[in-house]
Order: C-alpha cells, then sequence, then structure tokens
C-alpha cells in the first residue's frame, strides 16, 4: 500500500496550453496585415504526448519536446510546412529563435524561452 503524503500539482504542467506569440529578441511583434495572407505565430505545448506544434506565421510545425524539467525545456529536430509567405522576415526570425531554446519561464500567464546563455528569445501570451 501507499500513503498519499500530499497532493501537488507538477509545476511543469502549466506550460501545457495554447500560447500567442508576442515576441522576439526583446521586440514586440505586431499583428499582421490581412492583406499579407500571415497568421500571427502561436505554439501548443502538449506535455501529455511530448509534443509542440504551431505556426510560425507561414508555416506549420510539429516535433517532440525532449526534455522538460524545472526550467529546462529541449526540442527534438521540428518539421513544417513548405509554404513561402509574401515576408518570411518574421518567420525566419521565429524558426530560428525556436531551434535555441535551452530554458524556459512562466510568470504572470506569459511563457519565456531562453538559450543557453539566459537571453530571451521569445515571449508568448496563454491563449484562452
Amino acid at each position: 500500500m501507499v500513503e498519499v503524503l500530499e497532493k501537488r500539482p507538477d509545476p511543469k504542467f502549466r506550460i501545457h496550453d495554447i500560447w500567442a506569440f508576442e515576441a522576439i529578441n526583446g521586440e514586440t511583434v505586431e499583428n499582421p496585415h490581412e492583406n499579407d495572407r500571415m497568421q500571427r505565430p502561436s505554439i501548443e505545448v502538449n506535455l501529455t504526448e511530448m509534443r509542440i506544434m504551431g505556426t510560425d506565421g507561414c508555416n506549420n510545425f510539429f516535433g517532440p519536446i525532449k526534455y522538460i524539467e524545472d526550467d529546462d525545456l529541449t526540442f527534438g529536430p521540428l518539421g513544417a510546412t513548405m509554404k513561402m509567405c509574401y515576408n518570411m522576415e518574421i518567420p525566419d526570425k521565429f524558426n530560428a529563435a525556436i531551434n535555441k531554446v535551452s530554458k524556459y519561464k512562466i510568470e504572470n500567464l506569459k511563457l519565456y524561452f531562453f538559450d543557453d546563455g539566459g537571453t530571451e528569445l521569445m515571449r508568448f501570451s496563454k491563449v484562452d
């Protein structure tokens, strides 16, 4: 028999949600214009399946979460669709940044991704 002494949710499950993109490299990103045929980048983190998916604003992407613990986070190789959009500036920056993620933090319904050196790469806000 096992005696349950205390029930506490695992804090890393707070990342399990849908997140809307706000900033990259500390710079706030504006919503795309309707005529650009772009979407606002977003991610969905699914810890049950250990997967991440979303859009970089132009293409959809998906891949495994290799490791998550405390404030450490590592993604596996990400796959993506291969559309070419009119303005690839944000999608290109997004894809470069997401491949450097090694740490994360959640604070005030915001999700922050950082590189190994602690530099903020991206910021998201909770969707709901």
